[in-house]
């Protein structure tokens, strides 16, 4: 192998590497994504329309006192100390019955009365009295009925204070304790709460269920609750004073990664992951991704998440963009074009002359409305929106032009240099394999 065919190898190599340069960062020729159109991105904008058919409902999130509960569900019995079991005492028949059951009734109120069967003339009559105040239940007796001694006739019981019963199962026991709070939710009126207390546990766990019963003292001054309602409890078990929460429905996702839909401005709102804490059931704590105040998609949410987003917010949502822009309007208001002083009238100094009407071609004649110099083509007529590339001339004259400029100067210098080097490695190949065959055709 010759030395002019080792030389143009180590060309070709080295022209290689400089095909690599110019490739390298900043020159990634392929297609890339636009930012519109990215699948799954964080931001979705939603017109009018568009939020009214999803049904869009959002809920700031706030701090309150949160609550870690056990779930339990049971039913609500009389206190043990305030239900009255009337009986007869004496065989005989009810000769007069003046009370209904489900009817309230005060203290010392005639409630029923038992012709004694015993012989008399007149025979022995026994009358019945409320002991308390309360409700009539369990009437097993009506007018004419015949009754033995031991014969249960009625109960009295006061509602206005009852014990609810929740069924614990086995495994969550070592979470109660008494005085314990427990909310307590009833079947006839889910949408309101009350609060009760655990006064004692039962005695053996039920064989069937493995629940142990545990009775919650219930104040009933509107005498609403009745026994034997359905009730469904949260226990209390651990508290957080001031926790950030948001809905349960507010929140989406599964196996630790969880996000909400946050609102951002009008028709805009964000996917933000969020780092969740305690639950109970008015919500759930948030311990990352959320701050209080922020508004959070409670209802429609479930179908945002399927709807493509964008991986960039809207320019009007981006802070440096906003300041830019308002710095950039005051720019134009002051009319400061650069480093020189450009005045709007006509100015002594040749160098710099920026007339309103048309120009001549001076050093620096940039003008308003119909310009000589074809580089620097910068109509003042029609401002556009300052957040608009002008040709890549910033109009503002400050930092930001100079940010642009260096980056812009960076970022042409290495493919500058990339095809200087490929343009002169080409050069020196070609003449390399002509001075090759030229030496083969003189040794032949």
């Amino acid at each position: 192998m010759s030395n002019r065919t080792r030389q143009c190898m180590a060309l070709a190599c080295l022209l290689g590497a400089a095909m690599v340069a110019l490739a390298g960062p900043g020159h990634d020729h392929g297609t890339a994504p636009s930012a519109a159109g990215v699948e799954g991105g964080d931001w979705i904008t939603l017109s009018h329309e568009a939020q009214r058919n999803l049904g869009l409902r959002s809920e700031p999130a706030r701090i309150r006192p949160l609550q870690e509960t056990l779930p339990a569900i049971g039913s609500i019995d009389p206190a043990p100390d305030r239900i009255t079991e009337l009986s007869s005492r004496i065989g005989g028949q009810v000769k007069r019955l003046a009370t209904a059951e489900g009817e309230w009734v005060r203290k010392g109120d005639f409630l029923l009365e038992v012709q004694s069967s015993l012989p008399g003339n007149p025979a022995p009559v026994v009358r019945f009295e409320a002991p308390h105040a309360g409700i009539v239940t369990r009437l097993h007796v009506a007018q004419g009925s015949h009754v033995s001694p031991e014969e249960h006739l009625l109960d009295v019981v006061d509602p206005t204070v009852l014990h609810a019963r929740a069924m614990v199962h086995e495994g969550q026991l070592r979470h109660l304790r008494i005085g314990q709070e427990a909310r307590i939710r009833l079947a006839a009126w889910p949408d309101s709460l009350w609060n009760g207390r655990l006064l004692r546990m039962g005695g053996e766990l039920d064989e069937a269920s493995g629940t142990l019963p545990a009775w919650f003292e219930l104040a009933n001054p509107a005498r609403v609750i009745r026994p034997n309602m359905r009730a469904d409890f949260r226990i209390v078990t651990r508290r957080a004073e001031e926790a950030l929460t948001v809905p349960e429905r507010a929140v989406l996702g599964d196996q630790g990664e969880y996000f909400v839909f946050v609102v951002r401005g009008e028709g805009v709102y964000e996917k933000v992951p969020v780092v969740l804490g305690l639950t109970d059931d008015l919500g759930l704590q948030v311990l990352e991704g959320l701050q209080a105040g922020e508004r959070v998609v409670v209802e429609g949410n479930y179908s945002m998440q399927f709807i493509p987003g964008e991986a960039e917010p809207p320019m009007a949502l981006v802070p440096a963009h906003r300041e830019a822009a308002e710095q950039a309007m005051d720019d134009h208001g002051d009319h400061d074009h650069g480093d020189g002083d450009h005045a709007h009238g006509d100015h002594e100094d040749e160098d710099h002359d920026h007339a309103h009407g048309d120009h001549e071609d001076k050093d620096h004649g940039h003008a308003h409305m119909d310009h000589e110099a074809g580089d620097h083509d910068h109509a003042h007529e029609d401002h556009p929106l300052p957040d608009q590339d002008h040709e890549g001339h910033d109009h503002g004259g400050g930092e930001d032009a100079a940010v642009h400029t260096e980056t812009a100067s960076s970022a042409g210098t290495p493919w500058l240099l990339g095809s200087g080097l490929l343009l002169s490695l080409l050069l020196n190949l070609v003449l390399l394999v002509r001075l090759d065959r030229h030496s083969s055709r003189e040794s032949s």
